[in-house]
């Protein structure tokens, strides 16, 4: 006869449900190179199955690294911001802490173009279709949009080409070529710009057939510049097409995409760019097009310094603006799932890689730190999973 549990005692008949995995615990790959705190990070487009990633510093040192494994591939000088490399590969810019944004070639660390400003550069980026076309962000109050074939022909032995931009209207004269977007104010720095679209979009061929949109944030506010309709006759240039203010000011602005062999319309936003805001302790996440309503708004109990998101398996990372901890969160639910706990220092910038397979923080303390996003082999990681931190 089979023997039973007694009754009353406690035991049960059913099994225990088995608990809940935890989360993996991470180790990240420590990229060093920056002495003083890292101001940006963002992956380069893919080609021939890699990518670069660009970090920004205090140091005056931007680096454009092997995008798996984190190891310099050339580096510049300038006081830098931030920097982007063009979606070619061909050409990178800096934004400068020394009233300037230069131009470089992005093989041989060759200075092209020193581009002067009446003040701090903050951002800088390439029109997606064009490694000649580029808009700069300063703390004038000025967005500018600068076109390099109109200044000169860069060439090896030729000196450095200084522009001083022409404001408030296309003019073609000494070299410089340069439209300015926005009403000058020069309390309002603008801190983030970036330009919003694909590149197997058609190139911009001339001056008036102009394609995506620009977004810059000054202060608290949120600003998208339709760049189709600068300089046409009648268009006030000095307005947004559209603008969203926060009651904080804004810590983070930044685009976000996979490469399209790896984009599906099922990812968040459709497969295309998803641009994230964050602001206080709110983080707001919209689709390419700055569509209403959001496509996401997140509040949290603590300030958010920065914010990224894997758009393939719906979760977000925030940097917490007084810890050294970055936090992977729930899209849906909002749920705070894991902290990743290695800088020390507040993370400025973030970002995952176009293949989705790693993600990059930058903090106060100088590193640059890659985690794996995936399973198996990548990079320098070897083994099924990530790597667990025992």
């Amino acid at each position: 006869m089979a023997e039973t549990a007694p009754v009353g005692d406690g035991a049960s008949l059913a099994p225990a449900a088995p608990a809940a995995p935890e989360p993996r615990r991470l180790i990240p790959v420590v990229c060093h190179g920056h002495t003083r705190p890292v101001t940006h990070l963002c992956f380069s487009t893919m080609k021939w199955g890699n990518y670069h990633i660009v970090s920004s510093s205090k140091d005056s040192i931007p680096l454009v690294r092997e995008g798996k494994t984190g190891d310099w591939y050339v580096d510049q000088m300038g006081a830098i911001w931030n920097a982007r490399e063009s979606n070619d590969w061909t050409r990178a810019v800096s934004a400068s802490a020394d009233f300037s944004a230069r131009v470089w070639d992005a093989s041989t660390g060759e200075l092209l173009y020193n581009l002067t400003h009446k003040h701090v550069v903050r951002a800088a980026d390439f029109c997606p279709s064009s490694n000649d076309i580029i808009i700069t962000a300063s703390n004038d109050g000025v967005l500018r949009l600068w076109i390099l074939s109109k200044i000169g022909t860069p060439t090896p032995e030729g000196p450095e080409r200084i522009v001083t931009p022409v404001q408030g209207h296309w003019e073609q004269g000494q070299g410089e070529y340069v439209f300015t977007v926005g009403k000058h104010q020069p309390n309002r720095a603008i801190k983030y710009a970036v330009w919003l679209g694909y590149s197997d979009r058609a190139p911009i061929p001339d001056l008036v057939n102009k394609t995506g949109a620009v977004v810059t944030a000054q202060d608290k506010t949120v600003y998208w510049w339709q760049l189709s309709e600068i300089g046409a006759e009648g268009h006030d240039d000095s307005k947004p097409w559209k603008e969203y203010s926060f009651d904080s000011e804004i810590t983070c602005c930044e685009r976000f995409a996979l490469d399209p062999d790896y984009a599906h319309e099922s990812d968040i936003g459709g497969g295309r760019q998803v641009l994230g805001v964050a602001a206080g302790k709110k983080v707001v996440f919209w689709d390419e097009e700055g569509s209403e309503p959001p496509l996401r708004v997140f509040e949290k109990d603590w300030r958010v310094s920065s914010v990224a998101i894997d758009v393939k398996n719906g979760k977000v990372l925030m940097g917490q603006a007084e810890s050294t901890w970055a936090v992977m969160v729930d899209w849906k639910t909002g749920n705070e799932e894991q902290v990743l706990k290695a800088h020390h220092g507040p993370i400025h910038s973030m970002s995952f890689s176009p293949d989705n397979k790693i993600f990059i923080t930058g903090s106060e303390d100088g590193t640059v730190r890659l985690w794996k996003n995936c399973e198996g082999d990548y990079g320098l990681w070897k083994g099924k999973a990530a790597p667990d931190s025992g």
